[in-house]
């Protein structure tokens, strides 16, 4: 029994004193929560003091631990406590729950900031109409509140960093809003109705899961600026182009294509278009003429413009731009000429509106009376699915130049092989025929057959060219033959030549005069004595009837001369040039890497046909330079024979040959040894070394130089006692 009450009073024991630690730890947070609501209620009146003079209460970062906090009365009775309204309301990391009674009572807010925190909004929100700005952001938010539609005064609406997947219908009644950031939510598209809303010039809707730019950002006139970076945007409506944006935010997206509309956005000034998948920029796309600031980085399928046009900054773009949209227009009314030379080619006979070959400044053309004829019959007729409008065709064919030139030209004398004039009542009005073949006469168009390139032109101009220096070398060949013939050589040079003919009565060629002009200039005392053999000739052929012939066949032969004269001087230009034309078409045209490796392959041919000549040449310059190397080993072997002693008499220093014993004051060079004629003096000089190989230069240098210092030493001791014998 005694151990039963024991623990019975252990029990009772413990319980009691598990009630005191309770109820102190009760009394212990009760003092804490109070001591944290008074904090708290400082805070709150601080706030309201600081405020008390601008109508604004700003409360941030009131959180401690994850217990929700509660809205301070003294903000209710703010008008009544401090005799001036609230206008301006910011409660931000206060891990706020609700908007409690703020609705009810705050009625004169215009700016209330609710930011980081975790509101649970309601209906009552839509109480508060004074409200022009309103934030909402990082608070969790997966649904907003329809009442939201409510605020009928509010301009600016930030709910961003959210978890919002759509935007209410009541939305789009916000008709002042001007101002909306919406990023980092999950937002898929606009409410319905959003392009009523006139006065929006601001929304950003960055990091969300839009897929498309929608038409309605188009009809919101007032709209300035659109931010939707990291989407998942893959195309831009066409109609964009009607909006007036001055800023487009379209970063890290997967847009493709830019609308060719999109050029119509006069006022745009920055343009984001960086880490997307664009391949190329509109072809008119200089056309924004306002633009500013553009970004295309991160865009690795770009193909125009490139990226190191990319990489120079938006005026060389532009510029790029500008030269692509020119040659572009170039192709496209190319495209259009061929389109109607095709359509041209097929006409068959119209002898009253059409005629083909006609010769024009060496070119052919097709003659037409009107280019209405082109368009209601030809067209019609030959190619019933043309593709191009008229204004098209008429402005390519007006405006088209090839290197020959303007494509169509018009002309006032045209021929035509019957006659389809009218007066100006439409009545017939028959031409009086002027031709065989022709009949009429009147205006009409000609259009060139075919383009020329640059490269026929180039051809036909070269043709020219070569032609009107063929032309100017028989001109001047002929002028050289007329001065041979009037002068005194060439006189007689062409007597004899047809005299000496009629006496071997055979005909002899035009060069044969050329050798009888070259012996009367070589020898001028031949010149006298053919003049006597010519006056002999003469006086043997007295009959007038011989002489007359003599005269013609002279005048003959110097037409003969000329024409052979002009024909050698013509055959020598037309070689000349053809060797010239093929130096062209080898290297005229080609890129300059083309040049180099052409030009490098013609050098490479042309060593080794001289090699091929020359290569025993080669091998014995070979075999020279070889035994110059050797011999200048011997040369220097040989130099290294003279050892430097000092002279104790003269006291200086000596140079001494270690064979001969030689001595000289200055110091031995190589030109001691190699001096004209070197090669035989050193080959000598080999073969007195002991018939020294070559091949042992090293073991034979190691063993004189041994035998150097004894030599000198020797030398000097017997020019000493000779010395002192002499004294």
């Amino acid at each position: 029994m005694d151990e039963d009450d024991d623990k019975k009073k252990r029990r009772v024991y413990i319980a009691n004193r598990q009630m005191q630690s309770r109820m102190r730890k009760e009394q212990l947070e009760h003092l804490q929560c109070q001591k944290e609501l008074k904090e708290i209620d400082d805070v709150w009146k601080r706030a309201c003091e600081n405020g008390s003079k601008t109508g604004t209460v700003i409360v941030t970062n009131m959180t401690n631990g994850n217990e929700s906090k509660r809205i301070s009365p003294r903000i209710y009775n703010f008008n009544e406590e401090y005799d001036r309204p609230l206008h301006k309301l910011v409660i931000t990391g206060c891990n706020i729950s609700s908007l409690e009674e703020i609705p009810q009572y705050c009625k004169s807010l215009v700016e209330l900031s609710l930011a980081s925190n975790s509101l649970v909004l309601d209906n009552r929100l839509g109480e508060m109409t004074n409200l022009t700005y309103l934030d909402l952001s990082d608070n969790n938010l997966s649904i907003l509140d329809d009442a939201i539609g409510n605020l009928a005064s509010l301009q600016v609406l930030d709910i961003s960093n959210n978890n919002l997947s759509k935007l209410p219908d009541t939305f789009v009644q916000l008709k002042a809003l001007s101002i909306l950031r919406a990023e980092c939510n999950r937002l898929e598209q606009f409410p319905v109705g959003i392009e009523s809303m006139e006065l929006l010039e601001e929304v950003y809707v960055s990091s969300n899961n839009l897929t498309i730019v929608s038409s309605a950002i188009s009809c919101m006139k007032g709209l300035r600026v659109f931010a939707a970076n990291k989407n998942k945007i893959t195309s831009v409506s066409a109609e964009i182009c009607q909006s007036n944006l001055t800023q487009i935010h379209l970063s890290c997206n997967h847009i493709s294509q830019l609308p060719p509309s999109f050029v119509r956005m006069k006022k745009l000034e920055e343009l984001w278009l960086d880490f997307n998948n664009l391949a190329a920029l509109p072809i008119d796309f200089h056309y924004l003429t306002n633009l500013q600031y553009l970004k295309l980085d991160g865009n690795s399928a770009l193909i125009n413009p490139p990226i190191h046009i990319v990489a120079k900054g938006i005026q060389e773009i532009m510029h790029w731009s500008r030269k692509r949209h020119a040659l572009n227009e170039i192709n496209q009314s190319k495209n259009i000429v061929l389109s109607v030379q095709s359509v041209l080619s097929k006409v068959g006979q119209h002898e009253s509106k059409f005629e083909r070959n006609v010769m024009l400044g060496g070119d052919k053309y097709f003659q037409l009376d009107s280019l209405a004829t082109l368009f209601h019959i030809f067209i019609p007729e030959f190619e019933s699915s043309f593709p191009y409008e008229r204004s098209a065709v008429e402005n390519a064919l007006m405006n088209f130049q090839d290197a020959g030139g303007k494509i169509i030209i018009t002309i006032n004398n045209a021929r035509f092989r019957r006659c389809s004039c009218v007066d100006e009542k439409g009545v017939p009005n028959k031409c009086t025929p002027f031709d065989e073949y022709w009949q009429c006469r009147r205006k009409g168009i000609l259009i060139r057959s075919e383009i020329i390139l640059e490269t026929m032109m180039v051809r036909k101009r070269r043709a020219l060219n070569e032609q009107r220096l063929i032309e100017e070398a028989m001109e001047s060949a002929k002028k050289e033959a007329y001065r041979f013939l009037k002068s005194e050589v060439g006189s007689k040079a062409l007597l004899i030549f047809v005299t000496e003919q009629k006496e071997q009565k055979k005909e002899m060629p035009i060069e044969k005069l050329f050798e009888i002009e070259s012996r009367l200039s070589q020898n001028p005392d031949l010149l006298k004595k053919e003049k006597h053999f010519l006056l002999k000739v003469f006086n043997r052929k007295k009959e007038i009837k011989q002489q007359e012939e003599i005269a013609l066949e002279m005048e003959r032969k110097k037409t003969a001369l000329v024409e052979y004269e002009v024909s050698k001087r013509k055959m020598e230009t037309i070689v000349t040039q053809a060797k010239l034309r093929k130096v062209l078409d080898t290297w005229i045209g080609n890129s300059i890497e083309t040049l180099f490796f052409r030009w490098k392959d013609y050098i490479r041919a042309k060593k080794k046909v001289k090699q091929n000549f020359d290569g025993v040449d080669v091998e014995r310059k070979q075999r020279s330079k070889q035994e110059e190397e050797e011999l200048m080993k011997l040369a220097n072997l040989e130099l290294s024979l003279w050892q430097k002693t000092w002279d104790i008499f003269d006291e200086r220093f000596v140079w001494v040959h270690a064979k001969s014993g030689q001595y000289i004051v200055e110091e031995p060079t190589i030109d001691m040894v190699v001096s004209k004629g070197w090669t035989q003096q050193v080959l000598k000089s080999a073969n007195n070394l002991n018939n020294f190989e070559i091949k042992n230069l090293s073991i034979y240098k190691e063993k004189q130089e041994k035998e150097a210092f004894f030599s000198a030493s020797n030398i000097l001791q017997r020019r000493r006692e000779s010395l002192m014998k002499s004294k």
